[in-house]
């Protein structure tokens, strides 16, 4: 479909078919001696009578519908005027089956479409309602919409087919139909579609315009203040407390309840079959791994590795796997995190050394993932459960741009679909928690601060004067892909810039920065004591300037990236101390602000208020136009340090 080129049905308010009527084809069905789908043919029929397009969209949420149709227009019907196609709107389950031309309806997720106002809302989550926006900005960018509201006559009030007509190219192309004119079957199509669309009706749309691309709708966010983002703040009257305990499972700020039934069903299945597993019985269980290798080409930084968490739990229920966390490279991952007590609800995901050695010797290519080991892409869980393919061990090597919460969020809702079937007790269908609910508590069960560097931790805030959840985080990703320079200005500027937002999100709290770039480390902590402001960072000291020093020891100082290391063998674990350090700051503090990558949207994950967050930098554009704001929430333009003072480290309070 291109914009402004189809015309859109809104059919949300038809009675859909129940699947249990259906048998091969949708339109050959008869109950009652009426024809199913009567209603829907005529409502496409006086559609059909617009001017020719290349499509019609429909928004409907029973696939059925959408089926027939599409059926109807391929056989030609009586009412369809011209050639066309017909689409909706619907997420499919497999990305892989789609690849390789396998379609079932059955494959196909349901759409959400639940008005605001619904006492009957399963997930109270911005997710439950994507789907209506996103049939909102595809009716909005098409020509004509025609709609169905049931009942005869009557008041025309603005529905969500009138408001997309309304921002959309034509607004005077809009048609409501109703009862009274589809009850009469004995009309024939134009008859009881006149006065609704002439045959003459031409359209004032694209005539003159040149024809737009979807980008128009679908673009960057403008540069906004970062105050516009003021309603995720927290004030500075915010009681003090004393330091919390970094290791304190119970610790989700209201979220311990957050997690779904399945989910609760196998933490509570893995945590009983961990404590019971021995050598002897080893092969009784079947194992998912998240593994990197020595010989691993790629394994991602610790965001690609452990963000995938929630989808990559998912999977391992449907298949009964254990899972268990398996890494050689850089160094183990217990050298850094650890499991908590086990009293203190942990989950256990260590691999024994007995359970290393046996799996080896049981699948001796299990690394080089040559024995069909191997997984990199999510949702192939169905493929290897319950060790259909032979396997007691599989691999999982994911590396996924949204760390697969889009997938996680489309299953949950299917699996919620198919409990409410199977249970049609329950007045609606009840869904996971989305990944932002989830995490929080998910993430402090299954890791807690290694003793190494729980000590620095507890040194960090104690040397900061800061207590977790009462202070505001910012990172910036300056070398975001493969770039291997930024231009010292605009890193100075994108530090500033970030430091800014995250005094939006909390005025008046302390700022702590994390970068990948120690020169944009010393630009915040320039800026920080240029204006006597609370910014702090990893080897920077609060109350004093940077020392002396050249741009080759600031380069030098650059956190080490877990993946890009050629010379991991020959490094201790504690040379990587810095990645694990800046994200338990930033998990930490209450909001975060962040720019590209993974590493500051996990930051923003693990915080204490998820919500309260802001993107400042995305791709390679500033999107946020933030001013420092104080703890009387004033708003004061501050001057930049100079580059030069920055490297030399003259910038002094």
């Amino acid at each position: 479909m291109s914009p402004g080129q189809y015309h859109s049905i809104d059919l949300s308010t038809t009675m859909a078919v129940t699947p249990t009527q259906l048998s091969s084809s949708y339109l050959e069905q008869d109950v009652g001696g009426s024809q199913l789908f009567l209603k829907e043919k005529r409502i496409f029929d006086c559609a059909s009578k617009l001017p020719a397009e290349e499509a019609f969209f429909m928004v409907t949420d029973a696939i059925n519908v959408t089926r027939a149709l599409q059926e109807y227009v391929s056989a030609k019907g009586e009412g369809v005027q011209h050639n066309t196609s017909v689409f909706a709107w619907y997420k499919p389950l497999s990305k892989w089956k789609t690849k390789q031309g396998i379609e079932q309806s059955k494959e196909l997720l349901p759409q959400q479409l639940i008005d605001f106002d619904s006492d009957n809302i399963p997930l109270s989550s911005q997710e439950t309602f994507y789907d209506i926006f996103v049939n909102l900005y595809l009716m909005a960018m098409g020509n004509c919409v025609v709609s169905y509201r049931p009942g005869i006559g009557g008041d025309n009030p603005i529905t969500l087919s009138r408001l997309a007509s309304l921002i959309g190219y034509d607004s005077n192309c809009y048609y409501q139909l109703n009862d009274g004119n589809l009850d009469q079957s004995s009309k024939s199509i134009g008859s009881y579609c006149d006065g609704i669309v002439s045959d003459n009706f031409q359209p004032k749309v694209l005539q003159n315009r040149e024809k737009l691309k979807i980008e128009l709708h679908f673009c960057s966010p403008m540069i906004t203040d970062g105050a516009d983002d003021l309603g995720n703040m927290y004030k500075k009257s915010m009681p003090k407390n004393q330091h919390q305990q970094l290791v304190d499972v119970s610790n989700s700020f209201g979220k311990e309840n957050v997690f779904p039934p399945w989910m609760e069903e196998y933490i509570s299945w893995h945590r009983s079959s961990k404590r019971r597993l021995k050598r002897s019985n080893w092969k009784d269980f079947n194992y998912l791994i998240l593994g990197c290798f020595d010989n691993t080409s790629r394994c991602g930084g610790i965001s690609d590795r452990l963000k995938p968490l929630p989808m990559i739990l998912w999977e391992a229920y449907q298949c009964q796997r254990l899972l268990l966390i398996w890494w050689e490279r850089p160094k183990q991952l217990e050298e850094w995190l650890i499991p908590p007590n086990y009293d203190d609800g942990g989950i256990d995901w260590t691999v024994p050394v007995f359970l290393r050695k046996e799996i080896l010797r049981s699948q001796r290519k299990i690394r080089s993932g040559r024995d069909g080991s191997i997984v990199t892409k999510l949702g192939r869980a169905k493929e290897f459960c319950k060790g259909a393919t032979g396997k007691n061990a599989i691999v999982y090597h994911i590396q996924t741009a949204d760390a697969g919460e889009k997938m996680y969020h489309d299953e949950q809702m299917l699996h919620a679909n198919q409990s409410f079937i199977k249970n049609s007790h329950s007045d609606s269908p009840i869904t996971g928690s989305s990944y932002e609910d989830v995490y929080h508590r998910l993430f402090r069960i299954f890791f807690t601060p290694a003793p190494r560097l729980a000590g620095l931790l507890n040194s960090k805030l104690e040397q900061y004067n800061l207590v977790p959840g009462e202070y505001t985080a910012v990172h910036l990703r300056a070398m975001y892909g493969n770039r291997q320079d930024r231009d010292l200005q605009e890193t100075l500027e994108l530090a500033i810039l970030g430091v800014n937002c995250a005094s939006n999100l909390f005025p008046g709290a302390p700022v702590y920065f994390a970068s990948d770039t120690s020169f944009a480390v010393a630009s915040a902590q320039a800026y920080g004591n240029l204006h006597s402001l609370p910014i702090v960072s990893l080897g920077f000291e609060h109350d004093f300037g940077i020392s002396n020093s050249t741009a080759s020891a600031h380069q030098a100082s650059n956190p080490i990236h877990l993946d890009k290391d050629p010379d991991w063998k020959n490094r201790s674990a504690s040379a990587y101390d810095s990645t694990f350090l800046d994200l338990y700051m930033l998990a930490l503090s209450r909001c975060v602000a962040f720019s590209n990558g993974g590493y500051g949207t996990f930051g923003s994950l693990l915080s204490y208020e998820s919500k309260c967050k802001m993107r400042f930098f995305k791709g390679r554009k500033k999107i946020k136009k933030c001013i420092w704001m104080n703890e009387k929430m004033k708003r004061q333009r501050l001057e930049l340090p100079n580059v030069t003072d920055v490297l030399l480290g003259d910038i002094v309070k």
